[in-house]
């Protein structure tokens, strides 16, 4: 026989159980109506001997506790990561507390994107280095995780949030030199911080078929029940194909112009990572000489990563623009501009996915030359250029070629900045489907007017309205792609 029921967890996270059919399924939910079960081994016509553990199993698994056709487990669930203990026992003498003989399984944030259920699958998750641990169950029913050591380093571990022939993600547990990270893991449901957690040396790297690795974010990871789940100290490391751009911002991290940034993780059935480095606001933080020097040859230094990941769909992208300027000779007021702009977009978006398409990667590059004035007003300082550019974009079956012409103008007084920028772009697309049988020759027109008013360096107000006109040129079948940069 077996007693079925509901547990009484504690509180610090969200406690339940989870069942697994078989040992290469996911953790599901129990059946709400019937609940877990509980039993102990021993002769009926006699009560158990002391040896015999309370277990949360079947009861036709009663007598195979190392081998049982179902598992049961208890899930520890803070909403961006999840920490599962599987085949609980309970001794029936000595202290109270929770064992197995199976190590805990630990679902980060990104090994929670691949999900589709509560849990991932085993073999996707943290494994602990073995079974010593113990739930020690306290007064009032509290839990007190206890390991033989607060940390344990993370074996040799990769996991692809997205892998096709064309475009991958793939985290790894180590940083970009191999240092293999160090998770760190309390619960203390009577403590004032009932659980804390963190991952050294996590890493999440992007990479395109035909180029490599593009990129990762490396930092540490951390969360407790009272600060949202962050990955501290992020570092982006440029794989061979952009190692230019990590020049120049090795360049200016000799100046500390990069601050930290946090970038932060949440978790409801998705993921979202986004690093974003604005040179305005940053150059705030320095010293005067410091920030005249930057702004002297400097206009614009924009740096955007994000990601979006679900258990279908993974969307990656990367942006870096540079503005630079410099004074004529003859005419100090007087300034010539460059301009550059790096997008890189990867992954496998769902209206992308809904056509069949398993993966999307559109790479695109601006240059631009113009020139304008630089005008001290003694109070602020006015800068205005007209420039043009000319972009190509290549993408999975297709692209494009196009020109733009840019007018801008910005006025900075010092604790409030008004910038203006009308652009226009003229774009050809040649674009392929049905498995390149067909193709299709499209001419795309962009008119785009932006403000942005920021005051004290705190406050950011952006309006910007787009205007884009298509024209299908040869009547073709294929549809215009959805990335334009």
């Amino acid at each position: 026989m077996a007693a079925w029921g509901s547990p009484s967890f504690p509180g610090g996270g969200q406690w339940s159980f989870l069942r697994r059919a078989a040992p290469g399924d996911a953790p599901q939910p129990l059946d709400r109506d019937q609940g877990v079960p509980l039993v102990r081994a021993g002769a009926s016509t006699a009560p158990p001997p002391h040896t015999s553990p309370y277990r949360f199993a079947d009861p036709e698994d009663t007598l195979r506790p190392d081998n049982p056709a179902a598992d049961y487990g208890i899930v520890h669930a803070t909403g961006t990561q999840r920490l599962f203990f599987p085949r609980p026992k309970i001794e029936a003498t000595g202290t109270p507390a929770i064992t197995s003989a199976r190590p805990p399984l630990l679902a980060d944030p990104y090994l929670l994107s691949t999900a589709v259920g509560l849990f991932p699958r085993a073999e996707n998750c943290i494994p602990f280095p073995d079974a010593k641990y113990a739930l020690a169950i306290g007064p009032g029913g509290n839990f007190r995780l206890q390991l033989p050591t607060p940390s344990f380093t993370v074996p040799p571990l990769d996991r692809a949030l997205l892998d096709s022939p064309s475009v991958r993600s793939i985290v790894h547990y180590a940083d970009e030199n191999g240092n293999r990270s160090e998770v760190t893991l309390k619960i203390d449901t009577a403590a004032p911080v009932p659980w804390a957690i963190s991952i050294s040396n996590l890493s999440l790297a992007l990479e395109s078929g035909a180029l490599g690795e593009l990129h990762r974010l490396v930092g540490t990871l951390r969360a407790d029940a009272n600060i949202a789940t962050t990955l501290e100290r992020p570092r982006l490391v440029f794989g061979p194909p952009l190692k230019p751009v990590q020049g120049l911002i090795s360049f200016l991290e000799k100046f500390s112009f990069v601050p930290p940034v946090d970038v932060a993780l949440t978790n409801h059935w998705s993921l979202q990572v986004g690093v974003q480095a604005d040179f305005e606001k940053a150059l705030q933080e320095y010293a005067p000489e410091i920030k005249a020097f930057l702004k002297q040859f400097l206009d614009e230094l924009n740096l955007v990563v994000s990601l979006k990941a679900s258990g279908t769909s993974l969307v990656a992208v990367l942006e870096f623009e540079v503005v630079v300027k410099f004074p004529l000779p003859i005419f100090p007021q007087l300034i010539g501009v460059g301009l550059g702009k790096i997008q890189v977009v990867l992954g496998n978006p769902p209206a992308l996915g809904d056509r069949g398409d398993p993966s999307f990667q559109s790479f695109a590059l601006q240059i631009g030359y113009g020139g304008g004035i630089a005008v001290n007003l003694g109070f602020g300082e006015l800068v205005a250029y007209a420039a043009q550019t000319l972009f190509g974009i290549v993408g999975t079956g297709f692209y494009g070629v196009g020109v733009s012409r840019l007018l801008k103008g910005k006025i900075d007084l010092n604790y409030v900045e008004v910038e203006l920028s009308v652009e226009g772009k003229g774009i050809l697309f040649r674009v392929s489907c049905n498995g390149g049988a067909k193709s299709t020759i499209w001419a795309v027109g962009q008119l785009t007017i932006a403000i942005e008013i920021t005051i004290a360096w705190a406050i950011d107000i952006q309006i910007e309205k787009q205007i884009e006109v298509d024209v299908n040129l040869d009547r073709g079948p294929c549809p215009l792609p959805d990335t334009i940069p």
